[in-house]
């Protein structure tokens, strides 16, 4: 019966992953629209057409769907919305947001829990976190002179300054996507205003033609006029999406051009009719408020045919928005947990056959890991690493790599439990970073078409993964060897064997990196070496691993005192990763989060303790008496 179990566990995850990735990539039900729908109307709003009708934002085609998740992420920082019992979507919000207003102006979405904010409001402190916009509406004049009093220098803000700049460009974005898709004058009854705003500019034009004249003309036919003309000419101020093609796109870097809505309204000046695109996002507008489906679904589908007439050849919005539905990602890190648990497991109860399905779901997982990297690269056009967010998901990546091949040859859980640690962390970091905003926006000039950037950055960073999964495996053997029995003699030396293979590995991709990396320099800065803090976080890590080498080859250290100076390996790559970015000087100084520097500090202050507990007295260690032939030192 336990052998069953210890089979059967790890047997029943992997078929729930191949039951998971088959339904993901299935469609899926809007419950909270299809409720909102008229009750004589039974069939549902194309949501998924919607999300994925392309836009033009940061410089980079997109679909709707990226905008929702991106936009409700960095105002609430969460994909969805739960309301009671009901659980609405990122897209689903957006399209009240940007069709009916209204009833999205109550939604709770900002997040407030700063004392002193919610004091400079006369709100106390309660379990309640999340507001709504009405309900902040009274207090925008508030928020503006706090936020014009904020340290221009993001570094030196203090908590509250931070709290009030994260609302301050919340509410920014907010009532940016309020403006993108129609005038706000009616939303209502937009057919008629543009109807209106046609015939204001034939009698404009002429009233206007005959004052030039000096002639007699109608006064109130140019106030008309003038109406329409300002309110979108502000329109056009704050609409930051540009939703109306005008010129096709030549390529995902030359998308073409593009207008946001005020200014495609302001073109009917000069033409003799609106853009299509217009008069359709009008349609879907009206028909969503009054909940007819019918309408708004073949209005959605004649817009998404007339925008993909100005797409390049290359967009993959349709793609974007698969990947975004599957969320690969997210699935990879759940199952990361799974199989640090199970391999735990694994480890505990001695199950060679609990080991072999364990390696099965690794397999599984990374596949998914991979196909998340590589449909993003494709959707880029881009090398695997372009940001800090995607370096964070590459070294995991990488780990993870690694650790299956480890765990192939040496079928002990270690290398699928460090593996899984190092996935599961990385993503994590990931998911953070995710938090501010588009992670697949458009590089700078300086990165952007440049070969020693794209061979330097994949492999130095496949340097910084190989030595994470090194001090991770060397945390197992410390955690194996001081709390438990379970390291014995052969354990210990496949762990000190792994270290010294992936060490190797590290040492020369770290070294061919930064070299590239001084390549890079040269061809962009003109100069080969600057001591700049990235560069010299990136020559400590080719050191430390030539450190450890060089110690086991000289016999200054052996199987226990390796693995301690792996885990310092950790503290030595989270510092060329994260922590040169945290001075804020050099020209390497990109991706700044303060935030980051705590949880840089915790981990720190996580690695030296471990390393302290792997320094104990050998005698002291529970697996002593099983690898009683190590020396101690």
């Amino acid at each position: 019966m336990k052998k069953f179990l210890q089979i059967s566990l790890p047997a029943f995850f992997l078929v729930l992953l191949i039951f998971y990735i088959f339904k993901g990539l299935g469609p899926k039900n809007y419950k909270h629209l299809n409720e909102r729908q008229a009750s004589e109307n039974k069939e549902s709003f194309d949501v998924a057409t919607f999300a994925s009708l392309p836009v033009l934002d940061g410089g980079r085609l997109k679909p709707w769907d990226s905008i929702a998740r991106n936009s409700l992420l960095i105002i609430r920082g969460k994909e969805s919305i739960r309301i009671e019992k009901n659980t609405i979507t990122a897209t689903e919000w957006l399209m009240d947001v940007l069709m009916n207003p209204e009833k999205a102006d109550n939604y709770p979405i900002f997040r407030i829990d700063h004392t002193d904010v919610l004091g400079l409001f006369g709100w106390k402190q309660t379990d309640q976190k999340y507001f709504s916009i009405k309900e902040l509406q009274e207090h925008f004049p508030k928020i503006d002179e706090q936020f014009k009093k904020v340290n221009p220098k993001s570094q030196l803000r203090n908590t509250y300054e931070k709290a009030i700049v994260k609302l301050f460009q919340s509410i920014n974005i907010y009532h940016s996507l309020v403006h993108s898709i129609h005038s706000m004058i009616s939303p209502g009854a937009l057919t008629k205003e543009y109807e209106a705003f046609e015939k204001g500019i034939v009698e404009g034009v002429v009233a206007i033609d005959l004052q030039q004249k000096g002639e007699k003309f109608d006064k109130d036919a140019i106030n008309r006029f003038m109406l329409f003309a300002d309110h979108y000419l502000e329109l056009s101020k704050f609409a930051t999406i540009l939703t109306v093609p005008i010129q096709a796109g030549k390529s995902i870097q030359e998308p073409g051009e593009w207008l946001n809505m005020g200014q495609a309204l302001m073109e009917r000046i000069k033409k003799d009719r609106f853009h299509p695109a217009v008069l359709l996002y009008g349609k879907l507008t009206e028909s969503f408020r009054i909940g007819d489906a019918a309408t708004f679904n073949a209005s959605v589908k004649d817009l998404k045919y007339e925008l993909e007439q100005y797409l390049p050849a290359r967009a993959k919005i349709d793609l974007e928005y698969q990947f975004n539905k599957f969320a690969a990602f997210y699935l990879s890190k759940i199952y990361y947990i799974v199989i640090f648990v199970l391999s735990f497991l694994a480890i505990l109860f001695r199950s060679k056959e609990m080991g072999k399905w364990i390696y099965y779901l690794l397999l599984m997982t990374a596949l998914i890991h991979s196909v998340g990297l590589i449909v993003r690269m494709y959707i880029q056009a881009r090398p695997p690493v372009t940001n800090l967010y995607s370096s964070a998901i590459f070294i995991g990546w990488i780990a993870v790599l690694l650790g299956v091949l480890l765990e192939k040859y040496f079928r002990n859980c270690v290398g699928a439990i460090t593996a899984a640690s190092v996935g599961f962390v990385t993503l994590l970091v990931a998911k953070h970073l995710e938090m501010s905003g588009d992670q697949m926006e458009m590089m700078r000039a300086v990165l952007d078409d440049n070969f020693w950037l794209a061979t330097h950055v994949p492999t130095v960073t496949i340097g910084y993964a190989a030595t994470y999964l090194a001090g991770f495996i060397g945390i197992v053997y410390i955690f194996m060897g001081t709390l438990s029995d379970r390291l014995n003699k052969q354990m210990s030396k496949n762990l000190y064997a792994m270290v010294y293979g992936i060490t190797c590995f590290a040492v020369l991709f770290s070294f061919i990196g930064t070299m590239l990396g001084g390549i890079w320099a040269d061809d962009s800065w003109g100069r080969f070496w600057g001591w700049d803090p990235k560069e010299n976080g990136a020559l400590l890590i080719v050191i430390w691993n030539a450190v450890m080498l060089h110690a086991r080859w000289g016999g200054f250290a052996k199987e226990r005192g390796i693995m301690v100076m792996a885990v310092f390996g950790n503290i030595v790559t989270t510092w060329s990763y994260f922590g040169t970015n945290m001075l804020g000087v050099g020209l390497h100084s990109y991706g700044f989060m303060d935030s980051a520097f705590f949880w840089l500090m915790v981990f720190n202050a996580v690695m030296i303790g471990i390393m302290i507990l792997g320094s104990f007295p050998f005698e002291k260690w529970k697996s002593y008496s099983s690898i009683r032939g190590i020396k101690s030192h």
